[in-house]
């Protein structure tokens, strides 16, 4: 596919270098304008030694003599984790070539290959760049460019800024040897569609990428921002995704592809620096900034990325940049009524991002200054509730250290990432900033020009935040804000209503009417529930009957029998995802009326209705006691309903699509 793509592009110039038969080794001068260096400064110095490269009649043989003893694949040929792979270094062959800025494909012929060398132009990973697939976990956003092997010939599109590239080329493992035969180097100039629209990419870390079902309630802002847009006059596309800082979206040819895919006058907001704080710590040794490959930098290191990197590549492509700067983190040790601060204090990230723009007149969004402003405004206490602070039951999900449902895996709270109620914020707070530049900033303009009218006149008001009329006004600080997140997405989903003044009212009691009207407003038909029966069983209607925990374990019962049941297998039921205690040790069992005795150990099984005591946020924690008579709120009810809610969903779709 990668092959096809770049032969479907317009070839004006060609270079080729042949190594057959040489008697000298062709050494790098800048009369010739090509030959081997000793050295590559792209994104971090690198040496080998010419001593290794000979010339042969069958062309450039390149020997491994010395690599590391470090191999790239176990004894039984699996390849190493990524994180093994970020810091090796087995020489080879560094080999310059003068050009001018532009797209090129690059292609490389060896002789005779047993094992295919690693081969990566400028200090691109030749891991990462060989691996197709997708950019996107929705695996909707196949990669662009990945290299392409078709038997012994390596070819690659790479988007170049500067007046020279790198080849690069090294043995995979100690020992081995190859032969190059030639180097051939073609510019290839793409077919810009004038009827296209304009394209706003998004480029950054996991705070900013699209999540999937799979992952909630965890969410980027960056998922959330096409809502603002009338998207017939602009494509929005996020190439984000978790563990990116400025080195490692470039180094996996993530930003070589969205150069690849951008036209003349798109734009492209680039945030960075959670990842960028990445130590050489133990465990860990590989993700510093000394490491080839790892995500952590220095200060001098991302600024000069972005410099050096980014700031000539969206040049070169027309491009228009504005940086975004990284929000703060919430640390764990605050306490309500502590001040939110800027976690940015070792390495001032977001104060390097300020002065890159102000030093070249790039618009910034200062999301770093505007996330401390709103989680002060809203207090500690709610600031958590809508982080990855989770407790027992608010979601199924899962992370790659476990799944949510008992909450945070290993009991480690988790301060950079967010639920939809702050992404939606983060999301709101940087189209705010974007139209307070635009007066002063005419790249910006035009960009605000895009936006959706109805939008827009918020904006104009001074009202942005009522982008958002699911926000409930009585669940944004204090107590209230313990369920934001669910109550937000069951107002959105058409469960519950907020009243005429904007409240939601999280501490009323629910009615069995209005339980059943949201729960048949979830699936999208009614429930099959013997009304008459618990009417008489209570003697009384359902609507002023209130919910017991009991009598929603019942419905909840029912409502996965009729709605979620039939979707089995259900991903979701994984390991880590069962109440941690049986039910059979459940101490307060005696309280729970005959009736609804089968419905409770059934959803408490299934892991619909946990413990409500001593369950902490942040914690894995699971409490004994069912309370079978408690009356339900509103507020839990939102909880339970979206545990519910996110069952039914595919778990590869991205969880923004409703």
């Amino acid at each position: 596919m990668e092959e096809n793509r770049m032969r479907a592009m317009a070839r004006v110039q060609e270079k080729r270098f042949h190594f057959k038969q040489l008697t000298e080794l062709p050494i790098y001068e800048g009369s010739t304008g090509y030959g081997c260096v000793e050295q590559s400064y792209d994104i971090i110095k690198r040496n080998v030694d010419l001593k290794d490269i000979i010339c042969h009649n069958e062309g450039l043989v390149v020997n491994a003599n010395k690599a590391h003893d470090f191999a790239l694949t176990h004894s039984d040929g699996y390849l190493l984790t990524f994180e093994a792979c970020y810091n090796f270094d087995h020489k080879g062959l560094i080999f310059r070539i003068d050009l001018e800025p532009g797209l090129y494909e690059i292609s490389i012929r060896f002789k005779g290959l047993d094992v295919k060398p690693l081969v990566a132009i400028s200090g691109l990973d030749p891991i990462r760049t060989r691996q197709i697939g997708y950019w996107d976990d929705a695996r909707t956003m196949p990669k662009y460019f990945a290299d392409c092997w078709q038997e012994d010939t390596w070819r690659y599109g790479y988007m170049n800024a500067k007046d020279h590239i790198h080849v690069e080329v090294e043995p995979t493992d100690k020992g081995q040897s190859f032969v190059i035969e030639e180097i051939i180097v073609e510019r290839l100039i793409k077919k810009v569609e004038t009827s296209s629209k304009p394209q706003l990419f998004l480029l950054g870390d996991s705070t900013v990428k699209n999540y999937i079902f799979e992952e909630l309630p965890m969410n980027g802002w960056g998922q959330h921002f096409p809502k603002f847009f009338d998207l017939s006059q602009v494509d929005i596309v996020n190439y984000s995704n978790g563990g990116r800082s400025l080195k490692r979206m470039y180094v996996e040819g993530r930003f070589n592809d969205l150069l690849v895919q951008s036209n003349p006058g798109d734009y492209i907001l680039i945030q960075s620096g959670h990842n960028d704080e990445k130590e050489e710590v133990k465990g860990h040794e590989n993700e510093g900034h000394s490491s080839r490959f790892g995500r952590g930098a220095t200060e001098e290191a991302y600024e000069r990325t972005l410099e050096t990197v980014f700031m000539p590549l969206c040049k070169q492509c027309g491009l228009n940049p504005i940086f975004v700067t990284p929000m703060t983190r919430l640390d764990g040790n605050y306490k309500a009524g502590d001040e939110v601060m800027n976690s940015f204090n070792r390495l001032k990230f977001p104060e390097i991002m300020r002065k890159v723009a102000k030093r070249h007149q790039i618009p910034l969004v200062d999301l770093n200054r505007e996330s401390i402003v709103y989680l002060n405004a809203i207090g500690v206490y709610a600031a958590k509730a809508i982080s990855m602070y989770l407790e027992a039951g608010e979601s199924p999900a899962k992370m790659s250290a476990g799944s949510f449902a008992n909450g945070n895996p290993n009991s480690s709270p988790d301060g950079t990432h967010f639920k939809e109620a702050l992404a939606k914020q983060y999301a709101r707070l940087v189209l705010k900033e974007l139209y307070r530049l635009a007066p002063s900033a005419e790249r910006v303009k035009a960009l605000i020009s895009w936006v959706k009218p109805e939008v827009h006149t918020l904006l104009e008001a001074g009202r942005s935040e009522a982008v958002y009329p699911e926000v409930a006004r009585d669940c944004v600080s204090g107590t209230h804000a313990k369920y934001r997140n669910q109550i937000e997405k069951m107002v959105q989903m058409g469960a519950f209503e907020l009243d005429e003044k904007g409240f939601f009212n999280p501490n009323e009691a629910v009615n069995v009417k209005v339980c059943l009207s949201a729960l048949s407003q979830l699936s999208k038909h009614s429930l099959e529930i013997d009304i008459k029966g618990i009417e008489t069983h209570y003697n009384q209607p359902i609507e002023t009957l209130l919910v017991t925990r009991e009598l929603l374990a019942y419905l909840m019962n029912a409502f996965y029998n009729q709605s979620i049941a039939s979707l089995a297998p259900i991903p979701y039921f994984r390991e880590g995802y069962a109440p941690l205690l049986a039910f059979n040790d459940v101490i307060d069992q005696d309280k729970i009326e005959p009736i609804f005795l089968d419905a409770v150990q059934s959803v408490w099984q299934l892991g619909l209705l946990r413990s409500e005591v001593d369950v902490h946020r942040g914690l894995v924690a699971h409490g004994r006691y069912f309370e079978p008579k408690r009356i339900i709120t509103r507020a839990l009810c939102a909880k339970y309903f979206y545990f519910m809610w996110v069952l039914m969903q595919k778990e590869l779709k991205e969880c923004h699509e409703i």
